[in-house]
């Protein structure tokens, strides 16, 4: 049995990159605990640590996606997955702000058969829920519709989104997380300074 605690060899994380182009699972994940403490580090100098989370999944859902991309012939598999991270981190922090008009659009509530108290309260719930979308990553926002508003399942998010089914729920965990904390801001008794 290997030491996790022990610096992770250039040649294996080669090797387990090789393993994760051929969708190996645990070779993901052996992949994903050897090297994971390194890139969040420096997502976290990078990001900060809130964004670092997001960032994290980011990059390993790349390496599940292009992990065949890597050959140990142009460099090792933990300068691979570095660089990989940095470009993620500095393409996080050039990305513009997203835009919050349209959000959920596909979703709009009908009130027609709701009382004008209800429609009223239903509007409001609606336009925080889509203010909070709004102000999550684009990608994880359309994830979190298709799962909690469009019934899709974890295996078919999975796939549109190019992750490994066993990564689907902790990728979207963090956004969820964002999202029910930004709702929660809502709920907040306002105090008068």
């Amino acid at each position: 049995m290997q030491n996790l605690d022990a610096p992770p060899r250039s040649d294996e994380i080669s090797d387990l990159l090789d393993q994760v182009a051929l969708r190996d699972q645990t070779a993901f994940l052996t992949l994903f605990d050897r090297t994971s403490p390194k890139l969040f580090a420096v997502l976290i100098r990078m990001l900060g640590r809130q964004d670092a989370v997001d960032a994290l999944q980011d990059v390993f859902g790349t390496v599940w996606k292009d992990a065949s991309e890597f050959s140990s012939q142009t460099g090792s598999g933990i300068g691979w997955l570095l660089t990989l991270t940095r470009h993620h981190a500095i393409g996080r922090l050039r990305a513009p702000t997203p835009n919050t008009e349209n959000v959920g659009n596909r979703h709009d509530l009908t009130a027609s058969d709701l009382t004008s108290a209800q429609a009223v309260a239903a509007s409001l719930n609606r336009a925080r829920l889509d203010h909070c979308l709004g102000k999550l990553d684009a990608r994880r926002a359309d994830a979190l519709r298709r799962a909690y508003l469009d019934g899709e399942s974890y295996a078919d998010l999975a796939e549109r989104f190019e992750l490994p089914p066993t990564m689907m729920r902790s990728w979207l965990n963090p956004t969820l997380i964002s999202l029910r904390t930004c709702l929660s801001d809502f709920e907040a008794p306002q105090t008068n300074g």
